[in-house]
């Protein structure tokens, strides 16, 4: 993610885990860092309050130090897992590599 200063800023993933984990209604989640915050894709029993939700979780990134943090959050059917069956929660921002290089679960 880039500041507003236009630094690299780093957030642990449990920045993540520790809104998205008191949600009763997620039964899973994957969070794809973006370059202004996050793209959440969220799997769920029952109604969520998304708009809440992006807003709290904008707050923790501001408050880390992400001046006017852009978070989504859309509730899918399902998330890709690995080969192995695990599913991989968080994808850090793609910032260099080949061009074709594209994280895991790209819908």
């Amino acid at each position: 993610m880039c500041s507003a200063t236009g630094t690299t800023l780093q957030v642990h993933p449990h920045l993540f885990r520790s809104v998205l984990g008191r949600q009763r209604e997620i039964l899973e989640y994957r969070v794809r860092q973006t370059e202004r915050g996050a793209d959440i894709a969220v799997r769920c029993i029952g109604a969520l309050d998304s708009a809440e939700l992006q807003r709290e979780i904008a707050t923790e990134l501001t408050a880390a130090g992400l001046e006017r943090a852009e978070v989504s959050i859309r509730q899918v059917k399902g998330l890709e897992r690995l080969g192995t069956g695990k599913l991989k929660r968080f994808v850090p921002l793609q910032t260099e590599g080949p061009a074709t290089a594209r994280p895991l679960g790209v819908d």
